[in-house]
């Protein structure tokens, strides 16, 4: 679960900012794009 979850971040961290990221994914996607990594780098943080 950890490798997806950083393998997640990576792929999204090739974007320059919400609206590149919002090209590709959409545009409600890209609006979220800052929450979206912020969520996955909690879920990275929690050792369970």
């Amino acid at each position: 679960m950890l490798s997806l979850l950083s393998k997640c971040i990576d792929r999204m961290n090739l974007y320059n900012n919400a609206a590149h990221f919002g090209e590709v994914a959409g545009e409600e996607a890209g609006a979220a794009w800052k929450d979206i990594l912020n969520l996955l780098y909690e879920l990275l943080g929690k050792p369970e």
